[in-house]
């Protein structure tokens, strides 16, 4: 039960804020970095959980780690994105 409710829940987050919120950012360009920061924090904290679940000896040790890897993707990729639009408004394109 607990995996399944994990899984669901990532699955409505992996989207990441990046990717939410990084379209188009105003003036100035810099505070924008916040939206990428906490994607790269989910996507380490993703990445924590899949280490710590290896090291564990629970029934729902895959699902986790399954989870983890998807999470940490996709808030990786979402990390990615919202640097580069941060930085495409830095340099006003």
């Amino acid at each position: 039960m607990f995996a399944r409710t994990v899984a669901a829940v990532m699955a409505l987050a992996v989207t990441g804020c990046s990717f939410a919120w990084s379209r188009e950012p105003r003036s100035p360009c810099a505070q924008y970095y916040v939206v990428p920061v906490i994607d790269a924090a989910i996507a380490a904290s993703a990445i924590y959980a899949m280490i710590d679940a290896s090291t564990t000896d629970s029934s729902e040790k895959n699902a986790v780690i399954v989870v983890g890897a998807l999470a940490a993707v996709g808030f990786g990729l979402s990390t990615a994105y919202g640097i580069r639009q941060v930085r495409r408004c830095e340099r006003g394109t």
